[in-house]
């Protein structure tokens, strides 16, 4: 099977697995003029980048719904369907 190397993947890790290959950086570093091992870097870095940003993501999300945050899409239809009954009836 030929898969595009380019492709985008989801992958599901516990946090403690990529905190595991983070920890394991300082033992790759000591043999980092290897081009392989440099890459396993980057991508041990990107994962936790990633990781991170994923997480950031979804507590934003939570602290604004448990704040009340009434403009998410969840509220836009309601919205939008009391202005086109103003509309329907004349209101602006």
């Amino acid at each position: 099977m030929n898969i595009d190397p380019e492709r985008n993947v989801t992958i599901i890790l516990p946090f403690s697995m990529i905190m595991a290959l983070v920890q394991a950086k300082p033992i790759l570093s000591m043999f980092s003029d290897e081009d392989e091992v440099k890459q396993i870097i980057r991508i041990i870095d990107a994962l936790q980048a990633s990781a991170m940003e994923y997480i950031r993501q979804e507590d934003g999300e939570v602290l604004d719904y448990l704040a009340g945050d009434t403009k998410s899409d969840d509220f836009d239809l309601l919205d939008d369907q009391s202005e086109s009954d103003d509309e329907f009836n004349g209101e602006k």
